[in-house]
């Protein structure tokens, strides 16, 4: 079977990459919940959560990020995430 007409769309045939790789990027809504704020925004983001953080003013060693439930690093990516939530840390002695 020629790839051209294959009829899976999988990353796996040249023809198929070639016609995800044109579409336009699909713009990414994410609700943001800052806990010390007491506010939620929704934002277009499709980075890195670090660079959400520093869109929205918070410092990553201010807070735990929670992305769709899962505990998650500054370091990852936002990718399909619906929500984040930038909860508080505490400290104390």
């Amino acid at each position: 079977m020629n790839a051209q007409y294959c009829p899976c769309v999988c990353m796996a045939h040249p023809y198929t990459a070639n016609i995800i790789n044109l579409l336009p990027a699909q713009r990414r809504m994410v609700e943001i919940f800052i806990e010390n704020e007491r506010r939620t925004l929704t934002i277009e983001h499709t980075g890195a959560l670090r660079e959400l953080l520093s869109r929205v003013g918070v410092l990553p060693e201010t807070v735990l990020i929670v992305r769709d439930g899962d505990l998650v690093t500054e370091e990852d990516d936002v990718g399909d995430a619906r929500r984040v939530e930038l909860l508080s840390v505490i400290s104390g002695g």
